[in-house]
């Protein structure tokens, strides 16, 4: 963890990614339980927006299309 969370303050630094976004990773690893919680909901997601299904695989045993 503490090798990602210091490449990410370096891309933050560098200006490669927002600075908010080290804050954020900042402030909720010295938050307590409760308050990371909070943290976790997402409160900028709009109403409305619906999130993407993702697809269920083929599985294995599925019959493979002739390649005829």
């Amino acid at each position: 963890f503490r090798a990602g969370y210091d490449f990410l303050l370096l891309r933050c630094q560098s200006g490669e990614l927002d600075a908010e976004l080290g804050e954020w990773w900042e402030k909720f690893q010295r938050a307590e339980e409760e308050e990371r919680q909070g943290m976790l909901l997402l409160e900028t997601a709009e109403p409305g927006i619906k999130k993407r299904r993702r697809r269920k695989r083929k599985s294995a045993t599925a019959s493979p299309v002739d390649a005829e």
